[in-house]
């Protein structure tokens, strides 16, 4: 992996991250929309990740190569120690390791949980390297839930 740099994301960052994500709308299943989405939808990235991380990675060049987000998964007291991740690297930069990288340095105050995501391999590689492992049933400080869990 070259040298990268995680940044918090900026408005120029908009377009290129919903690229990103609209790859993953039309080749995966990653990306819940079932149409691309438009450029405007950053705003509601922005007002998702409110109060939490949204970080852009990038190369030595300064070109965008993924951003990652978390944001809050309930309102409800039970799951405030439960955020949702969204992590979506350019196709032809994954396998490099930059997902991990966010995973270990992005998330200060991370959260003891995150919601089940849909299977894939590489969300599954993605919780495993970042130090969760999946469960399910009753926890001391989430009631019922089904996900990864970070010890």
């Amino acid at each position: 992996m070259n040298n990268i740099t995680i940044v918090p994301v900026s408005e120029e960052d908009g377009r290129q991250i919903i690229d990103i994500f609209n790859y993953y709308v039309e080749h995966s299943f990653a990306a819940y929309p079932e149409r691309r989405l438009p450029y405007e939808a950053f705003a509601l990235f922005r007002q998702m990740a409110q109060g939490y991380p949204f970080v852009a990675v990038k190369d030595d060049a300064g070109g965008l190569l993924g951003f990652a987000l978390l944001r809050a998964y309930h309102p409800m007291p039970t799951f405030a120690h439960t955020a949702e991740i969204t992590c979506f690297i350019r196709p032809e930069q994954t396998g490099k390791g930059i997902g991990s990288s966010l995973s270990a340095s992005s998330w200060p105050a991370s959260p003891r949980s995150i919601p089940a995501a849909s299977p894939s391999t590489s969300g599954t590689a993605f919780a495993n390297a970042a130090g969760f492992t999946m469960s399910a049933g009753k926890t001391a400080d989430i009631s019922m839930w089904s996900g990864w869990r970070r010890p």
